[in-house]
């Protein structure tokens, strides 16, 4: 079975050679790497330039992570899709030992596999935050509803299944949920396969978007929403209505309160009041919930202060 290894990159160059290097060295499969530049203005292309022998550039105007990785999507030729952010590294079988995963559990759709946390600068691994992601195997739908613990660059799909699903949601321009919102769309529908073997070697540094709180929480948002749109009866049936529920309620209090603590009152007390409608109960929200703005404010401040 033939990989697509698919690579997106936007003002990369400090990283992208070291993750074209990990796909090149990959043994004992058939592989085509194609690299899709979302528009760099620094010096990604004379780095891509290094490999023009070995891999498929698609160049485009800047449109944001999904659409880039749905681009290398289209084009890929291999049965199989892989994906690889441009400031991660794989070891040197993780590939074939996906491929193999996948050949003896013909019912899955998507494999992942282990995850660690990477400093580039002194070679430590730590456990991948998002861990355990070995929990995330067979019909997994409702865990994987509950908490994200796969990483992108860890993932290995069946190209048919990635065409019927639509790839990842262009709707998500922000580089954050992308990736979980389409895993939540194949647990759906799908099994999934997990190799316990450390596959990925996930970069730690200052510019992760995961950092980056206010649009991690919005998008997560809309990606819990966009689930509840599909798999309202099967969340409530598999975790009940209430939990399934509090899911979303939650998301809303830590966006109120990220609002709360940088004095936004107004958007703060609109998402206490979203999360108490969802079922986040708590005397706490209840109260800044329904605390009148003048009150609000006053509290906001003498917790900035503090």
């Amino acid at each position: 079975m033939q990989v697509t290894t698919v690579i997106p990159v936007y003002n990369g160059a400090e990283y992208v050679s070291a993750a074209i290097d990990s796909a090149l060295m990959q043994r004992g499969i058939k592989q085509q790497v194609i690299v899709v530049d979302d528009g760099s203005t620094d010096e990604t292309p004379r780095r891509l330039e290094a490999f023009k022998n070995h891999i498929q550039v698609i160049r485009q105007p800047n449109r944001g992570l999904s659409a880039a990785r749905n681009v290398g999507i289209q084009a890929a030729e291999g049965e199989l899709v892989a994906f690889l952010d441009a400031d991660d590294v794989w070891c040197q079988d993780k590939l074939a030992r996906q491929v193999a995963a996948l050949r003896d559990a013909p019912e899955a759709s998507m494999v992942h596999s282990r995850t660690v946390s990477w400093d580039a600068g002194s070679g430590g691994e730590s456990e991948f935050v998002k861990a355990p992601s070995q929990d995330y195997r067979g019909d997994c739908f409702a865990k994987l509803y509950q908490a994200n613990a796969i990483c992108v660059s860890s993932v290995m799909v069946k190209t048919t299944w990635l065409r019927k699903l639509g790839g990842f949601d262009e709707q998500i321009l922000r580089p954050t949920t992308q990736d979980y919102d389409l895993w939540l769309r194949i647990a759906s529908r799908s099994q999934l396969q997990f190799v316990e073997e450390k596959g990925t070697l996930y970069r730690r540094h200052l510019n992760n978007a995961s950092k980056q709180t206010l649009m991690m929480l919005e998008d997560h948002i809309y990606v819990i929403q966009k689930a509840l749109s599909y798999g309202y009866e099967r969340l409530c049936r598999e975790l009940g209505r209430r939990k399934a529920l509090l899911r979303l309620a939650n998301l809303y209090f830590e966006l109120g309160y990220f609002h709360y603590g940088q004095g936004n009152i107004r958007s703060a007390k609109t998402c206490f009041q979203s999360s108490l409608r969802y079922g986040h109960l708590d005397s706490r929200n209840v109260l800044f919930a329904f605390l009148p703005d003048m009150f609000l404010a006053w509290a906001a401040r003498r917790h900035q202060s503090r």
